[in-house]
């Protein structure tokens, strides 16, 4: 398709360059505020290649284009003196400006909600595993391996889904983006133990299963290395040279550089918070169970894990965990705080469901599902783990053996004041986190 000359019949089907006062574009449609909508020829408009269909609506000649709107609407602004208005709501309305911090939780939250069910389904799963270990199905059995690959589905290919849902939200090619998260899989589960390097660049070894930042990183990135690259190959070539070109720059660059950019970020990260407990385990233990579903949202928490292995092993205990099962157990009092303020019928059942499983220790559901998405109950729940998990922290607070953080771990969890004040703060991270969520509310949309 060759958007320069569809763009340009476009603007003669309006009516030509002097009859359009305005042009501002939404995620799917071109939208024009013309002069004379007689003079605007709705049929010849709607035949044009790569328009999906034309109408007058709102008072606005809207052309729906699809996913390539943007480049549609660059075209147009570029190539003609029009007044451009940039992108808006789907309502038309003007497009709100988010702080930076807002506009990365709306962007990560709106690519897991696509693959809520997946993940539900996944971690009530692993819930229904946990119970059934606990009452002494014995792990070397067929069950107990079918059982729990059928739980861990979801985390081990997460990539593949994050490709197609942060494809969809920037607006790139689907299919190179779910190669990119191939590569990612394929490099781990066939060189995790093996020394590469491509044209003389080093590949570092990293476990991209369960990752979430190296995918959505380099789908980020694919959408201008593919626009650059098909803008640069000329149209006949473009069926074969610009996925070809595209993943010769893509999986290289993703290996060598995306990819491990979360690695270096999670083991200076490790270092810090093991440092800080040595300093002071109140300070501690509040940072990390305020910034744990945040490392989660990141999947970033994985790389404390080599910290706490090593500690259970020289020493006996680790006191990292404290702060991840208060932290756990706050995000499922958040998700119950979501199920009691919402007016939805469909959000109240999916936060219910995943109140569940976060009690379990499967908190994906329920922040990427359901507290991220209205981002008060996130940090809800991240105020009430960091207040229960700072306690902790002062009663030096610690774990015995490394184990899923829920409700089903409590047995290898301590504290130097007695065990008791384990199953007491982690129940008052429930408690105020829903609580906090009730009283501070899920500004829900009508």
């Amino acid at each position: 398709m060759d958007i320069k000359n569809s763009a340009s019949q476009i603007v003669q089907y309006v009516g030509g360059v002097d009859n359009i006062q305005s042009l501002t574009h939404c995620a799917t449609r071109l939208r024009f505020v013309v002069k004379d909508e007689a003079k605007v020829d709705m049929d010849h408009l709607g035949s044009v290649e790569g328009v999906l269909t034309a109408q007058n609506k709102g008072g606005q000649t809207q052309v729906v284009i699809g996913a390539k709107v943007e480049a549609f609407y660059k075209e147009i602004t570029s190539s003609y003196k029009i007044a451009a208005g940039g992108e808006v709501e789907d309502d038309g309305s003007p497009k709100k400006k988010q702080n930076p911090i807002n506009a990365l939780a709306e962007t990560i939250a709106s690519m897991f909600t696509p693959i809520l069910p997946a993940l539900v389904g996944c971690g009530m799963i692993q819930c229904v595993l946990n119970i059934a270990s606990a009452l002494g199905l014995d792990s070397s059995s067929g069950t107990y391996t079918v059982l729990n690959m059928m739980g861990q589905l979801i985390f081990y290919f997460l990539p593949f889904m994050l490709a197609v849902t942060a494809a969809e939200k920037f607006k790139t090619n689907r299919a190179l983006a779910m190669l990119l998260a191939g590569g990612y899989i394929y490099f781990t589960v066939n060189f995790a133990d093996v020394s590469l390097d491509f044209l003389g660049i080093p590949l570092r070894t990293v476990t991209y299963t369960s990752t979430v930042i190296p995918i959505i990183l380099s789908v980020f990135v694919l959408k201008y290395v593919y626009d650059i690259v098909n803008r640069i190959i000329p149209e006949m070539l473009r069926v074969v040279l610009v996925p070809m070109v595209t993943l010769f720059i893509m999986i290289p660059l993703e290996l060598a550089l995306l990819g491990p950019i979360g690695a270096y970020i999670g083991s200076y990260l490790a270092n810090a918070i093991a440092w800080l407990f040595s300093v002071s385990g109140l300070i501690a233990g509040a940072l990390l169970g305020f910034f744990r579903p945040i490392l989660v949202m990141f999947g970033m928490h994985y790389s404390i894990m080599p910290i706490q292995v090593q500690q259970v092993a020289e020493t006996g205990m680790t006191a990292m965990l404290c702060s991840a099962i208060c932290a756990n157990i706050a995000q499922s009092g958040a998700a119950l705080g979501v199920a009691i303020r919402t007016r939805s019928k469909t959000m109240r059942t999916a936060a219910l469901s995943a109140c569940v499983t976060a009690f379990f220790g499967i908190t994906e559901p329920a922040i990427y599902g359901i507290t991220l998405r209205y981002k008060k109950p996130f940090f809800c729940a991240c105020a009430a783990a960091a207040i229960t998990s700072g306690i902790l922290g002062l009663l030096n607070g610690y774990a015995t053996a490394i184990a899923l953080p829920g409700i089903l771990s409590l047995p290898v969890f301590n504290s130097e004041a007695g065990f008791v004040w384990v199953p007491v703060m982690v129940l008052a991270s429930f408690v105020l986190a829903a609580i906090f969520t009730c009283v501070v509310g899920i500004d829900e949309k009508e």
